[in-house]
């Protein structure tokens, strides 16, 4: 599966039962006190917008949202994991759709790897992932802004002497994407 693709497809599905996309940063909310309700969000560049029921997916900061927004205690943490993406590898069969699932090699990595239909191989299971929550989330950490969050050099790396061990294919190749997931 190709998260973008997944949620290219929710997201034309919500527009065509209606939804409306709003691009903006969110910067608090307005609750209705009396009847203890989120009554609207605050937008840093628009207009104050008011909702029936909101939903906070904002992956890892959903729980300081939770927190500083409604407090409420949500023992959640983000992980930051890098992984790379190679596109249409020569001498690599994708007409087969299984997945290889290894154990923790020389290198520190337990690679997944992932074959998309779009000829993409997806892995991760790299190693080193760093474990983020609390003040590293807010405004002022080290992890308070999605640009912010960047792959380690070092475990692409690593990833890369796994697969060269695993398969001649991948050795002088370079991943065509490297990301944190």
């Amino acid at each position: 599966m190709n998260p973008h693709e997944l949620t290219t497809k929710f997201l034309e599905a919500s527009l065509q039962l209606g939804a409306e996309i709003v691009i903006d940063e969110v910067v608090g909310i307005t609750v209705d006190k009396v009847n203890n309700r989120v009554q609207a969000v605050k937008l840093k560049n628009r207009a104050d917008m008011e909702f029936d029921k909101i939903v906070l997916t904002s992956g890892p900061w959903s729980g300081v949202l939770a927190e500083d927004w409604f407090g409420l205690h949500i023992p959640m943490q983000g992980i930051k994991s890098t992984s790379i993406v190679y596109n249409d590898v020569p001498g690599i069969d994708l007409t087969q759709h299984h997945a290889c699932f290894c154990g923790e090699d020389r290198n520190g990595c337990h690679l997944e790897i992932y074959p998309r239909p779009d000829k993409q191989i997806y892995i991760c299971g790299i190693g080193g992932s760093d474990y983020v929550s609390g003040d590293r989330l807010r405004s002022g950490g080290d992890c308070d802004d999605p640009a912010k969050i960047v792959a380690d050099p070092n475990r692409v790396s690593a990833a890369m002497a796994s697969l060269s061990d695993m398969s001649s294919a991948f050795q002088n190749l370079s991943p065509d994407t490297v990301q944190v997931r």
